[in-house]
């Protein structure tokens, strides 16, 4: 029986849970996992219903009887849930606004903003900067790759650095822009970006400042105990951030390029000649929402699949205390993972 077949249980998958789930090994499946992460149906999961998909899945985990007549279709649901909303290593429900599905929605209002022609103002600008970095400050810590959060102050030094420095580069953009020539449309499209991903990086740099220097845990690929009992690793903390700020870089760019490019595309003349949608203003609007959404819902899962959420590397790239080590199962530790954070 196949298991997309209706009435399927895990009793009928032949390669479990392989079957089930994208090879995250392959940029593809990364893309379809991050995806099926961003479903916004997931927010309206309830305490009740997340705790019933937990048990579920624990049930399974454990191998306990009757767990091969669970559907197919129930486990893959209550995966979805659990990976949506519980932290991978704090174990705990990240808070709604700042969940991956929740990332497109939370966002849209202030691209919309960025990209809006009335909106092209140094004032106006900063003001959308700040909206969106103080949201990327929540995200970033919600979304850190620890099991322990930062310290009130710590965090509030972070969201004030982060952003001040939003808003001074978008000031000193918003003068760079207004000093383009209108003969030079792609360098002004530009400008909004640049903003963008270099605020992003300052944001994430100052709220996981301390990733960078003092780490994170890693653990034995086979076993998955921890190395050296829970102690961090500053060089895998480091590429963690590394890998995550490039992805950030990349989580822009299509959106705060495409759309513009497009919109001009259909609504300034050619050669004096009016487009179709130019002679229908009103479709200026919801054209412009469309755009949006569609390039916003699939940038955000390719740009995160750049990387796996779950980073594997020689244990000879970490420091020497961690080295030459054997797991529960007498084996040599080759190889460590650990959580890279999104």
């Amino acid at each position: 029986m196949s298991v997309s077949s209706a009435g399927a249980t895990l009793g009928d998958v032949v390669d479990f849970p392989r079957d089930l789930q994208p090879d995250q090994s392959t940029y593809g499946g990364r893309f379809l996992h991050f995806l099926a992460m961003t479903d916004p149906r997931t927010l309206a999961t309830t305490p009740t219903r997340l705790a019933l998909s937990a048990a579920l899945l624990d049930r399974v985990d454990r191998r306990e009887p009757g767990w091969t007549t669970i559907p197919v279709a129930d486990y893959v649901d209550a995966r979805q849930r659990v990976q949506c909303i519980i932290h991978p290593e704090s174990k705990r429900p990240i808070l709604l606004p700042f969940r991956f599905s929740a990332f497109v929605p939370m966002n849209f209002i202030n691209l919309c903003g960025m990209l809006a022609p009335s909106q092209q103002t140094a004032g106006r600008a900063m003001f959308w900067q700040f909206s969106n970095q103080t949201y990327n400050v929540g995200f970033n810590y919600c979304n850190g790759s620890g099991k322990d959060g930062l310290p009130r102050h710590e965090l509030a030094l972070g969201y004030l650095a982060a952003t001040c420095t939003a808003c001074l580069m978008s000031y000193q953009l918003g003068k760079a822009a207004a000093a383009v020539s209108a003969t030079a449309p792609l360098l002004r499209l530009l400008i909004p970006y640049t903003a963008v991903a270099s605020a992003n990086i300052a944001n994430l740099s100052v709220i996981r400042f301390r990733d960078v220097t003092r780490g994170v845990a890693v653990r034995d690929p086979e076993t998955g105990a921890e190395l050296n009992g829970g102690a961090p690793s500053a060089t895998a903390g480091r590429l963690a951030v590394a890998q995550v700020a490039l992805s950030r870089v990349m989580i822009p760019m299509p959106l705060m390029l495409l759309p513009p490019v497009l919109m001009d595309r259909l609504f300034h003349p050619t050669n004096g000649v009016r487009a179709f949608v130019q002679r229908r203003a009103q479709l200026y609007v919801p054209v412009n929402v469309l755009t949006l959404v569609s390039v916003l819902c699939v940038a955000l899962p390719m740009s995160v699949a750049v990387f796996p959420q779950t980073t594997v590397v020689p244990v000879g790239w970490l420091e020497p205390s961690f080295r030459g080590q054997t797991n529960a199962a007498g084996h040599a530790i080759t190889h460590v993972e650990f959580n890279k954070g999104l």
